[in-house]
């Protein structure tokens, strides 16, 4: 089967074309790999995946946030490169590049022009999500890679030859365990592309669309084994507990969140007006997307995630929209809205109908870059934890063990005599001391007030996933 726009063979100035946006792609995210300290959840990555194997599946099962997958993959990492920030990051600031060609090539094997994939490589590049995931110690840019890898396959193992679609299958069952064992949201694009392969074959004959339909399905079934065998660990090892609890945090979405999830696909200049427009523009990339001939291996990658998440916290009163968590449905996103420029400037006289393209090329590249310079910055916790010991050696007393993971491991780093002990182990033993709370949970140090410890001014470290705060404890003089 012939796909559209595959005609005739690859024009000469497409490697290098591919090759120059790889790199810029490298220039933006390694040069920034160090420019903040690792903070909670980069940190706690860094713990699991520094012990040995089965204590790493021991925390992951009791943790329940992810599968092991991408703590497994930063082991094997650590083990090859080491503990060094610059490396850590190396990790997901690799699969966060490599996204872009295989976004490109996703393009290309759904029959776009090399002008438009390559357009949505370039959005791929600049992409708020994508950059912030790429230089963050967590599964999210992996994730896109392999989100991006499995659509590329299914395409292909929809329109392949008999001679080579067992290799592509095998491969697409391979990416496709990979992605649920990265995260739990990996599930819902195995979900997508199935789905997909069904509506793209409505209209074949139909031995054809049952064959098509029973590989999608065939492929996705060791994602779906392996998935289960987890679940049945974590169901196993909660026994008494309470499994997702690890949720409870997350705010119902709205039209707020639907606006923020635009703004990570492309920059918004950080204005509400941009991200309406991104918004819109997104709406209308998806309407015209209906039309096309593969349109559905867009459109549901993009839609089918947003709605089974809406639905999901619907059905079960807690919510599961975390716009980092939907880095599933970027690259399908970036597709329509290259494709979307391109059907625009189809319609337009000769002499304008590069015009969209080169407007939406332009918006991207300005707003992502203001994005990645005026980014949320994470606290600067190697410089926190010596100022916390200038006076000697002190206690930071918290009511969560995750609260002061970084201070943990920044003081270990450091070799600064900074400790970190849960509030029940705080008092006038403890000397200098400070407690670090989440907002919210001050009705913890109930145990402390009645020890008659006083507080100081409760400040703001300015974190995100938790917001956490720092004030002086003091107590009584004998």
């Amino acid at each position: 089967m012939t796909t559209p726009g595959r005609s005739g063979g690859t024009p000469r100035w497409v490697p290098w074309a591919l090759l120059a946006l790889t790199l810029l792609a490298a220039c933006w995210r390694f040069p920034f790999l160090t420019a903040q300290d690792l903070w909670f959840d980069e940190v706690f990555s860094v713990v699991l995946a520094s012990q040995d194997i089965p204590e790493l599946l021991r925390r992951a099962l009791g943790d329940q946030t992810n599968p092991p997958g991408f703590y497994l993959a930063l082991w094997a990492w650590i083990h090859a490169g080491g503990v060094e920030e610059w490396w850590i990051r190396a990790l997901p600031a690799l699969a966060g590049t490599l996204t872009v060609p295989l976004v490109v090539l996703l393009g290309r094997t759904l029959g776009m022009r090399w002008g438009t994939a390559l357009l949505g490589g370039l959005l791929a590049t600049v992409s708020p999500l994508l950059v912030t995931m790429s230089v963050e110690v967590r599964a999210y840019a992996p994730l896109a890679m392999l989100t991006t890898g499995s659509l590329l396959l299914a395409v292909r193992v929809r329109d392949g030859q008999a001679t080579g679609r067992r290799g592509a299958a095998l491969a697409l069952a391979a990416v496709d365990g990979a992605l649920v064992l990265l995260h739990y949201f990996g599930a819902l694009l195995v979900i997508a592309r199935v789905i997909a392969a069904f509506v793209d074959s409505r209209d074949e004959e139909r031995d054809v669309r049952r064959r098509v339909r029973a590989r999608a399905m065939a492929t996705a079934l060791p994602a779906a084994l392996l998935l289960a065998a987890w679940f049945v660990l974590v169901l196993t090892a909660s026994t008494g507990g309470t499994v997702g609890g690890n949720a409870s945090w997350i705010p119902a979405p709205g039209a707020a969140a639907l606006l923020g999830f635009g703004s990570l696909v492309v920059g918004t200049f950080g204005s509400a007006l941009g991200a309406w427009a991104v918004a819109l523009v997104l709406v209308a990339a998806t309407i015209v997307a209906v039309r096309r001939p593969r349109g559905a291996w867009l459109i549901v990658p993009f839609v089918l995630p947003l709605l089974l998440v809406l639905v999901a916290g619907a059905v079960t009163g807690r919510s599961l929209w975390v716009g980092r968590y939907l880095v599933v449905a970027l690259p399908a996103a970036l597709l329509l809205l290259a494709e979307s420029s391109s059907q625009l400037g189809g319609i337009l006289p000769r002499p304008w109908r590069a015009a969209p393209a080169a407007l939406l090329a332009a918006w991207a590249v300005a707003a992502g870059g203001i994005a990645l310079f005026d980014g949320p910055a994470k606290p600067p916790w190697s410089l926190i934890v010596p100022a916390l010991a200038a006076g000697g050696p002190a206690t930071v007393c918290v009511n969560e063990p995750y609260v002061g993971l970084p201070l943990q491991y920044h003081a270990v780093r450091a070799r600064v005599p900074v400790r970190v002990a849960e509030l029940r182990e705080c008092g006038p033993e403890s000397g200098r001391a400070w407690v670090m709370l989440r907002p919210g949970t001050e009705a913890s140090l109930a145990p402390l007030r009645e020890r008659a410890a006083r507080f100081g001014e409760a400040r703001s470290l300015g974190t995100e996933l938790p917001p956490v705060t720092l004030q002086r404890v003091e107590w009584p003089r004998e």
